[in-house]
């Protein structure tokens, strides 16, 4: 079962996002798995490929946030969501603290970039991308006007 939300989730496109999210819906009806571990699976695939992945760019961000709202959706759970911005923060927090290196940047501009696309469809509270502003303006380094 990990391996095909796996492998669901490695074709997600913007043409594909609402048919993958429908798919992977089915998945969790078909085999009766626990929802808590489909979000587990769902929320580190989609951060480790905007951390780590090739694919990592604006665009693959804005269809991270679109595919966890549509999850959120189909699985009839707000859980996706909230677990998927706590990963989000806590990998955002690792990449301010490795600034240092092109990696680090990278990561934390893809996920500052995906949390910006989860407040503009709605999926979060913009008092949240707020927050962050406030968080990075305390140390106002040079990764934290790249975020910006």
């Amino acid at each position: 079962i990990a391996r095909k939300v796996r492998g669901l989730l490695n074709r997600i496109t913007e043409a594909s996002v609402q048919n993958i999210a429908y798919e992977i819906g089915s998945v969790v009806e078909t085999y009766r798995v626990q929802k808590k571990l489909v979000q587990d699976l769902i929320c580190g695939e989609l951060i480790r490929a905007a951390v780590e992945g090739p694919r990592a760019s604006a665009q693959f961000a804005a269809v991270t946030a679109v595919c966890v709202f549509g999850l959120a959706a189909q699985l009839g759970s707000s859980e996706v969501i909230a677990k998927f911005v706590a990963l989000l923060a806590e990998k955002i927090e690792q990449a301010l603290a490795d600034e240092d290196s092109q990696q680090g940047l990278r990561a934390l501009h893809n996920l500052v970039l995906t949390l910006v696309h989860l407040a503009s469809i709605g999926a979060v509270n913009y008092a949240t991308v707020f927050s962050l502003l406030f968080r990075l303006k305390d140390t106002f380094s040079e990764a934290d006007v790249e975020c910006v």
